[in-house]
């Protein structure tokens, strides 16, 4: 693939398998997005990926550095005269000390190895997305404290600490597209604590965290209060409430996937339990939370619950999916709290129950429950949790089984489960910034799942679990159309 006739028979780069890449007519290594074409790979004229936002100016493009204060977007990121890492600015402190409150910092491409505290600044501290710029704590502490801001488009991993190893947070906080991996708390929190104020958290990843007492991916402490919109909760471990646990809030949840989650003693995806704490008045905290169009699937606790255990608690559960927990105890699982007057109170309005192994404490998680089958686009205990896709393929059974009342984005009934409902998906309304992964799919809701949109012979739901384009023909040129 060196766009050479290197075997003199009148052919360039034959017999090679042929891939989506894009005309990149500046040469600057990044494509337009507007004009895709077949090449065996990125060569003179052409690149491997659509970043470019002026295929024009070989000045800019996703590899450029962005100017300082000269109101252009060099770098395609979204981000205006931000204040970038390791250039102009060689540390976080440096670019600190020259930004001001309210604007944008942010990580070039790469790992950074360090801890970084923000209390007591209001910015924005970004990255070039989880798959290009990672926040490496090496075990240290923290990887990120924050008390205001926002916290976007990056990796924070190997973070090391008593609570929240990878993201600590103790102010009004905002975070998107944020990736919380493989971090890990002694106590509470391996992924992210929120000690204190709040969590407005969406379209993000938190993942392989770990604790040894409470919440191995989010644990929320009394007083804080947390929003979670389209984020994914996976094969997070801890000794109670694998994937999350609550001992404030509101916490509001939505359309939000829980998979793969492990509690060691009591509740696999979440807990929400009442403790004795009091808040400044005297009086007791008490745990709130609303989980809405959520699936939960394959999450796994040996003793009260796999998925949801509500100890003491206040619980609303709405049009959410629970699948696939093939152990022996319960689901889901209600318990008065240690405090022996105060009792769990659950409400639960459309229910989905499916393939789970186990008993329920009270009848009203399963008499009555919805019993279809979700039909999901791809379950494999042979792939990494990651990588299965919890959509919906058109025999679902899921489908306009949401709320009457409430529609998807693309106008039909809503469905059951984290893809149904209004706040599904987001539009993705800046072309390079990549796919968010809560971004609407076309052409439709309910049938971009089993509709080959870009005709080349692969259903929507196949392009979209292996990273394919569905908007485009990717076949690699495949004549035969098989």
């Amino acid at each position: 693939c060196d766009g050479l006739d290197n075997n003199c028979d009148g052919a360039i780069d034959e017999n090679l398998l042929q891939v989506q890449q894009w005309v990149d007519a500046d040469g600057d290594g990044a494509g337009d997005p507007s004009l895709p074409v077949w090449a065996c790979g990125p060569g003179p004229g052409i690149a491997n990926n659509p970043l470019d936002c002026d295929d024009s100016d070989p000045n800019i493009g996703i590899n450029a550095e962005d100017i300082q204060g000269d109101g252009i977007d060099q770098d395609c990121d979204g981000f205006v005269d931000e204040y970038g890492i390791p250039v102009p600015f060689a540390t976080l402190a440096d670019a600190l000390a020259a930004a001001p409150d309210g604007s944008v910092v942010q990580f070039d491409e790469g790992t950074f190895t360090g801890t970084y505290d923000l209390r007591g600044r209001d910015i924005t501290l970004a990255g070039e997305g989880c798959d290009r710029t990672e926040l490496y704590g090496d075990s240290q502490d923290t990887v990120v404290r924050m008390d205001a801001g926002s916290i976007v488009s990056i990796r924070l991993s190997g973070g090391f600490a008593p609570r929240g190893g990878g993201l600590q947070v103790t102010g009004d906080v905002r975070a998107d597209e944020l990736c919380a991996v493989a971090n890990s708390a002694n106590n509470n929190g391996g992924g992210i604590a929120v000690v204190s104020g709040s969590l407005d958290i969406e379209d993000s990843l938190i993942e392989a965290n770990g604790s040894g007492d409470f919440g191995g991916g989010i644990h929320v402490f009394e007083g804080a209060t947390m929003t979670m919109r389209r984020t994914r909760v996976l094969q997070n471990n801890s000794y109670n409430g694998g994937g999350l646990s609550n001992n404030g809030g509101p916490v509001d949840i939505s359309n939000s996937v829980f998979a793969g989650n492990v509690g060691s003693s009591d509740s696999g995806a979440i807990l929400n339990q009442y403790t004795d704490e009091l808040d400044p008045y005297g009086v007791p905290y008490e745990p709130t939370m609303t989980v809405r169009y959520s699936t939960f699937h394959a999450n796994y606790s040996p003793f009260s619950a796999q998925a949801i255990y509500n100890q003491g608690g206040t619980l609303t559960v709405e049009h959410t999916a629970f699948t696939g927990h093939t152990g022996p105890n319960a689901t889901n699982y209600d318990y008065q709290s240690f405090n022996p007057t105060h009792l769990a109170v659950t409400t639960l309005n459309n229910v989905a129950q499916r393939g789970n192994g186990g008993w329920d404490q009270f009848d009203q998680w399963w008499w009555g429950a919805f019993r279809g089958d979700p039909e999901y686009v791809e379950i494999d205990p042979n792939r990494p949790v990651a990588e299965w896709d919890l959509h919906l393929t058109l025999a679902s059974d899921f489908i306009d089984a949401g709320d009457p009342a409430d529609t998807d984005p693309d106008g039909s009934p809503a469905d059951m489960g984290a893809y149904g409902g209004p706040l599904a998906c987001v539009a993705d309304v800046d072309p390079f910034s990549g796919a968010r992964w809560g971004s609407c799919p076309a052409p439709g809701w309910d049938y971009a799942w089993t509709d080959d949109f870009d005709g080349d012979g692969m259903l929507d739901a196949y392009e979209y679990a292996n990273g394919l384009d569905l908007i485009t023909a990717d076949d690699g040129g495949d004549l035969g159309g098989d």
